[in-house]
């Protein structure tokens, strides 16, 4: 005998997914159950339901609003806290978005800025007292001792470095970045037209090599494997660069204004770290995050190693402006950063912190609102949202669209600036105060990269490229021409034809 089966229709699958599973004799069920229990179906379910996401309802939205999807669309959280909704994080929710909003007005900011007590208490201060603080006795006893450790791990005969050969060594350095020639040891060179001997004397060039070559900071015999939990990529440096960080921050007070941005430290050859980076004027070598003062003076910096582990890193941005502002809460400092870092639930912690900040913004960031099209606006222009935790976001029409994020301006305040037109003239066009302050105060790691680059150094690295050329093959023999391109500028080469067999002919 067949067994009959019947297909459940929507409704019923509905119904099921509805209702409590029952226990016990309420189990059983009859196809008069499934028959009878047709007729009164529950309502169908709405998107939300059937993703498992909660969508904010129309009225929170006036008429003037156009908010994208993913700013109505809000995970819904599991339902065993569903009733314990964390009030301390209104990042995490998408916000309301009018033009009717107001921003608050900033606190005032009373902090002491600028230098720290113990240099204002010096008396007679000169460059080197100055320089003094932030290299050391401790750093320069460090250095020394990891240097002769490491002379002594390679078994070989050398002459221990000390203190004051150390600063002589340094002094070379600095010299050397207002005296500029094409290598360090032009100023040992016997042309008269490249020797210095204002250099020279303090130091032979055989011993300025080995401590370039030798000089150490950190043990290696006792650096983690790569595959060990507490490796580190900058494990070499990283005494130094504790050291001034921490040197850098006790000296200076940062100012109301302080900017976040990148920077680079060139290099060109192989290293895990190297980052390319075609939009700035060092396009290649290492990636330094930092936070200035209004002056160029660096308050704070880490280097950037790549990602950790082999988890999707996200918010990076985010992370770093938290970890520098950590000194700077409930202080009133005012923040710029660009639109790699910035975001709205950045800016809702910074201003929970009384942190103000402001930023541009990529315009598809999460919870943002959708603003006027390009084409309704004209130069000079601009639209603008403000949300109900004290954001705004404004759209400002310039030659090209500019978007602001800020958590402390006002979009309605606005001011002039010049442009010049095509026929040379220039004329005035009105702009968002928010975007006259940006432009004032985002250069801030800018002027700290000018006044480093004005005496730095070069320290190229040698360099060996090997060109194979094949030649058609003959009868007899197989000719290889290998040219071999070595030293400091690329300026030595030397060609080196072999025979079949690798046998060495002379040139």
């Amino acid at each position: 005998m067949s067994r009959r089966t019947r297909r459940l229709g929507e409704e019923e699958i509905e119904k099921y997914l509805f209702e409590d599973i029952p226990s016990g004799d309420e189990s059983s069920c009859s196809l008069e159950d499934d028959e009878e229990g047709a007729e009164n179906q529950p309502n169908p379910m709405v998107l939300g339901d059937l993703i498992g996401v909660q969508i904010a309802p129309d009225d929170i939205y006036d008429s003037d609003d156009d908010l994208p999807l993913s700013s109505q669309l809000q995970r819904n959280p599991d339902s065993t806290q569903s009733n314990n909704v964390n009030s301390n994080m209104p990042a995490r929710i998408a916000p309301k978005w009018k033009k009717n909003y107001r921003m608050d007005i900033p606190g005032e900011f009373s902090e002491r800025v600028g230098l720290s007590d113990q240099i204002l208490s010096m008396e007679n201060v000169t460059p080197l007292l100055l320089f003094g603080l932030f290299w050391t006795e401790h750093l320069q006893d460090l250095l020394c001792f990891q240097t002769n450790l490491y002379a002594t791990q390679t078994g070989k005969p050398y002459t221990p470095i000390t203190t004051e050969e150390l600063d002589v060594f340094i002094a070379l350095n600095l010299v050397m970045g207002i005296k500029k020639l094409p290598s360090y040891r032009d100023y040992w060179s016997s042309a008269p037209d490249l020797h210095d001997s204002y250099v020279s004397k303090f130091m032979s060039f055989k011993r300025f090599s080995w401590l370039l070559n030798n000089l150490l900071v950190n043990d290696n015999s006792v650096m983690p494997d790569r595959n060990d939990p507490n490796y580190e990529k900058l494990y070499k440096i990283r005494p130094l660069l504790d050291l001034q960080q921490n040197n850098f921050q006790k000296n200076y007070t940062p100012s109301e204004r302080v900017a976040i941005d990148e920077s680079m430290i060139k290099f060109k050859g192989r290293n895990s770290l190297k980052q390319y980076m075609p939009k700035k004027p060092t396009k290649r070598g290492y990636k330094v995050w930092m936070m200035c003062a209004q002056s160029g003076y660096c308050l704070d910096f880490n280097i950037y190693t790549g990602k950790q582990g082999s988890n999707v890193e996200t918010d990076l941005g985010g992370k770093i402006v938290k970890n520098f502002c950590e000194p700077l809460k409930n202080k009133n400092h005012k923040v710029y950063f660009d639109n790699y870092f910035n975001g709205y639930p950045l800016q809702v912690e910074l201003l929970k912190n009384q942190i103000y900040a402001c930023g541009t913004v990529n315009s598809n960031r999460k919870f943002l609102p959708t603003l006027k099209d390009d084409k309704h606006l004209q130069r000079g222009e601009h639209d603008y949202r403000v949300s109900d935790t004290k954001v705004s976001l404004l759209k400002w029409k310039d030659k090209r669209s500019v978007f602001i994020l800020s958590n402390y301006y006002d979009p309605k305040n606005v001011g002039k600036v010049k442009r010049r037109e095509r026929d040379g003239t220039s004329t005035e066009v009105s702009c968002p105060q928010a975007v006259i302050d940006y432009n004032a105060n985002m250069n801030f790691v800018d002027k700290y990269d000018q006044l480093k680059g004005s005496y730095a150094i070069d320290r190229k690295s040698h360099k060996t490229a090997i060109l194979f050329t094949p030649r058609p093959r003959q009868a007899d023999s197989e000719r290889i021409q290998t040219r071999s391109i070595s030293g400091p500028t690329g300026t030595s080469i030397c060609e080196r034809q072999t025979q079949a067999g690798f046998s060495e002919q002379q040139p």
